[in-house]
């Protein structure tokens, strides 16, 4: 294991069953998924609605258990946590930040009310005093002051409520925050503080963040590196701006392509606009329906991630097919038989 190296997904799978006894059908939200956060390091998850970026976040915080995979904390099998004394650890550890700062805050009560008692479930040898001192120091580590404190939610802006959200996860002394659509609800002028919110919270207290968006330049502005996610498994991965400016899978240069870009030509080739198959899937890749690109392999193997350059079975034959091995965390790897022949995949270049 990288001595860098937080948390680890091998293979992570989870399924739901849906319909009734009689048409009993399997949804694959998550499918054989592998990837890991570093230290100190913010790792965006992008992919559209239902690719299954949130699904992932409540796997790794322990809402949902998966179906299939491992979960690897600082090199312990989360599975392994039982006692609920190393439960309450481990949320302190791996706190959530969710997509609606108002939802996530009760607002009968004063807003220090969440952070101290937060920091009285999480830290109890933090006595009444210390505990105010330290929702004080967070409230200051993101930006609001100690006045706040003592306000309603409902006299806070959505900014400052996500802020008081990010001040909740910090006061239980997180080495990694889910941050599930932190700024999705947020105008446009102040998602920037937000933004480099998280960046202070990875270069000054060490945080590690996995950022699940839709929005690309936002995910570019601040991860170090980016996940594409489509249909329930990963397309490619890879440092950001590496991704973005060499992108290497059709799905990543169609979203790409819905980034607007005044000053860009259009492209003269368009989706085709099929939904993804997570209802029973059969084998093959998962984007074939919507991609001008899809070759024979495509509707009937699976394709399995794999650096360019280095065959896609080195990975598969390692137990990492769906993932980079500790080593490779930085490697550049997509999913996608096309790309990994070598013909040009400027599927939908302007």
């Amino acid at each position: 294991m990288s001595p860098t190296e937080l948390l680890r997904a091998d293979h992570l799978t989870r399924h739901f069953k849906i319909g009734n006894a009689l048409s009993r059908r399997t949804l694959h939200a998550v499918d054989d998924v592998s990837f890991a956060v570093g230290e100190r390091e913010i790792v965006a998850l992008v992919g559209e609605s239902g690719s299954g970026k949130s699904t992932i976040a409540r796997l790794l915080a322990r809402v949902y258990e998966p179906t299939a995979g491992t979960i690897t904390f600082e090199g312990k099998p989360i599975k392994a946590i039982r006692s609920r004394r190393d439960r309450l650890r481990y949320s302190g550890l791996v706190p959530m930040v969710f997509q609606d700062p108002f939802a996530s805050i009760n607002p009968v009560f004063r807003v220090q009310h969440g952070v101290l008692r937060s920091l009285k479930l999480h830290r109890p040898e933090l006595s009444g005093k210390q505990r105010l001192d330290e929702a004080a120091r967070v409230f200051g580590v993101v930006g609001l002051g100690t006045d706040m404190l003592q306000r309603f939610p409902y006299e806070l802006s959505g900014g400052q409520r996500q802020r008081v959200g990010f001040a909740l996860a910090l006061a239980m002394r997180p080495k990694l925050i889910l941050a599930d659509e932190p700024v999705s609800m947020l105008d446009v002028s102040i998602r920037i503080g937000l933004l480099n919110l998280m960046a202070k919270l990875r270069d000054e207290e060490g945080v590690s963040i996995l950022y699940i968006t839709h929005d690309l330049a936002s995910a570019r502005y601040v991860a170090d590196r980016l996940i594409v996610m489509y249909a329930g498994q990963i397309a490619e991965s890879g440092p950001i701006e590496d991704v973005l400016t060499r992108p290497k899978h059709p799905y990543t240069q169609l979203l790409l392509s819905a980034v607007p870009d005044p000053k860009a030509p259009l492209s003269e080739v368009t989706d085709r606009g099929e939904p993804p198959k997570v209802i029973d899937p059969t084998p093959g890749c998962r984007f074939r329906w919507r991609c001008p690109l899809a070759i024979d392999a495509c509707s009937s193997v699976t394709p399995v991630l794999a650096e360019l350059g280095a065959p896609a079975e080195r990975l598969a034959g390692s137990g990492e097919a769906s993932g980079v091995a500790p080593a490779d965390r930085q490697a550049h790897t997509v999913a996608c038989h096309v790309a990994q022949s070598g013909a040009d995949v400027r599927a939908f270049a302007s």
